[in-house]
């Protein structure tokens, strides 16, 4: 939710306070729709605050969750995602990368990244498996796959 003019600290009670994947839908919504969302957007989202619950279906131990709710394919396919091994951002910006961008995975918003950054290889950086101590692995992405994979989670398919 954090966007350029945005205050980190509401993006954190959003976070913190919504349903993971009602928010994630509802930045998604903004986005294709190309709002010019804020706080005052998403904060009906805050209404039901007080029934969340830490997910049971994701590893990420800071997501919430409303019990019952029912989750779209795409949310679903992030959290299998989550499952598969993830890694946190934050502790690579502390090292000195050289020429190397790090970003966090937005799926089709990456888009953007990959226009500006036209002639550098992708790659997905994340944990072999959902242990903690899992290793480390960057897999290779074909950017014509993922353009074409974004492109069609954007028209619906």
């Amino acid at each position: 939710m954090e966007t350029a003019g945005s205050d980190p600290r509401d993006a954190e009670a959003l976070y913190l306070n919504v349903d993971a994947c009602r928010l994630e839908e509802a930045v998604g919504s903004a986005e294709r729709a190309n709002s010019s969302a804020s706080f005052a957007t998403f904060a009906p989202l805050l209404a039901d605050s007080a029934l969340l619950v830490p997910s049971t279906v994701s590893p990420d131990v800071t997501e919430r969750m409303l019990p019952g709710a029912r989750y779209s394919s795409r949310c679903l396919a992030r959290i299998a995602d989550d499952q598969a091994g993830f890694t946190l951002l934050a502790p690579l910006l502390a090292k000195d990368v050289g020429t190397n961008i790090y970003a966090r995975d937005l799926h089709e918003r990456d888009s953007l990244l990959i226009r500006d950054y036209p002639t550098r290889p992708v790659y997905l950086l994340r944990s072999a498996g959902p242990e903690s101590d899992a290793p480390l692995e960057l897999i290779e992405l074909k950017r014509d796959s993922l353009l074409s994979s974004w492109r069609s989670r954007l028209d619906g398919r």
